[in-house]
């Protein structure tokens, strides 16, 4: 049996899509991404990003009678914050599962109007199977794309 790797690497802002990072800004991205709180997120809790090119498949309802539809070679963005865990007064730790914000460079937010499942493949390695997730706004048209949210069920 076939082994199959992929190398992810942390999104460096200053590459071009595709590009590979120089180390040195790599590293000093990092740095910057450790010492600083991104928006929208709790201090100290860096948010992890790569850039992949692949595959997504969209899903509508389960009962829906319309076909998955794929779209290949597309390029995405994936964030996913950390997971947060406390424990509560009873005694039971609780952990929360943040969404992970994906950038669909290709797409809009009209093509996600009806869909409810995402399922994104890169080099045959399965990165996202998720559930489109609503709770914090529709997905939304950015330059080049659209920005969306999915969430584990």
């Amino acid at each position: 049996m076939k082994s199959l790797s992929l190398r992810l690497e942390p999104l460096n802002r200053a590459s071009p899509i595709g590009g590979a990072a120089e180390p040195a800004r790599l590293e000093a991205f990092n740095q910057h991404r450790s010492t600083s709180s991104p928006e929208g997120s709790t201090p100290g809790r860096a948010i992890e990003a790569v850039r992949v090119v692949g595959n997504i498949r969209l899903m509508e309802a389960w009962t829906s009678t319309n076909p998955d539809v794929t779209f290949k070679n597309q390029t995405f963005e994936i964030r996913q914050e950390s997971r947060a865990a406390r424990i509560g007064r009873d005694g039971r730790l609780s952990v929360t599962c943040s969404p992970k914000n994906i950038r669909w460079y290709g797409g809009s937010a009209a093509i996600l109007e009806h869909i409810v499942h995402v399922k994104v493949v890169s080099r045959g390695v399965i990165l996202v199977d998720d559930a489109l997730c609503t709770q914090n706004g529709p997905p939304k048209d950015i330059p080049g794309g659209v920005s969306f949210e999915v969430v584990e069920v």
